[in-house]
């Protein structure tokens, strides 16, 4: 059997998001179910259809599944980051993918918040707060970073901004699956001890739909 490339994924997650537009929730689920341990885009395209299911129908199975699979994606991302620390033999984890990852991570920081607001209490509004404000900051430090690359050749991906952990620990809560530890340890290495290697070789499509893909969320 022939081994998908990270193309083939990114075709999959494509036709996957026309299947949700065209409200075949199944048939979007096995799609994205089938390969989300696989690539960092099926396992964000699985817990997107699972939190758009949780908001539609507020049954609480849902709000579980989804807060399930965004810790997975969450964690999917951290492991990719640790390969491209520590690569096995034949794994070659671009620069690209990884600030995709970070992109991912933040996307399910934001869709986190949601749930955690829905609920509709006082401490909700608080910690769906604080997790929106951490989204937002990851955001608007990718952006600035992501717009340097290919201006200034090869530099440090990070600033005095971004030296800080973007997803810092969060006070714990029975309704987040994943521990504060978990979130204090959420880091990706982007930071200023770490230079990225081969920014410069990050084509000007690719940062165009990185920036898109920040400018989504």
């Amino acid at each position: 059997m022939t081994r998908r490339t990270e193309s083939d994924y990114v075709k999959l997650s494509t036709e996957g998001i026309k299947v949700v537009i065209n409200n075949d929730w199944l048939k979007a689920e096995e799609l994205f179910g089938s390969h989300k341990d696989v690539s960092v885009l099926m396992s964000a395209g699985n817990s997107f259809v699972s939190f758009l299911q949780a908001l539609m129908t507020f049954e609480e199975d849902k709000m579980e599944s989804a807060r399930v699979a965004l810790a997975e994606t969450i964690q999917h991302c951290k492991s990719k980051m640790s390969s491209s620390k520590h690569p096995k033999a034949g794994e070659v984890v671009s620069a690209e993918e990884r600030i995709l990852c970070e992109v991912v991570a933040t996307d399910c920081l934001l869709y986190q918040a949601g749930l955690i607001v829905v609920n509709q209490d006082i401490t909700g509004y608080i910690k769906g707060g604080w997790y929106l404000r951490q989204a937002w900051k990851s955001y608007k430090r990718l952006y600035l970073q992501i717009q340097h690359i290919g201006n200034n050749g090869e530099r440090r991906f990070g600033s005095r901004e971004s030296s800080t952990d973007p997803f810092p620990g969060s006070p714990p809560t029975d309704s987040m699956p994943t521990t504060p530890d978990e979130f204090q340890n959420l880091d990706f290495e982007f930071g200023s001890q770490r230079s990225l290697s081969g920014v410069s070789e990050l084509s000007g499509s690719a940062r165009d739909h990185l920036l898109a893909a920040v400018c989504f969320g």
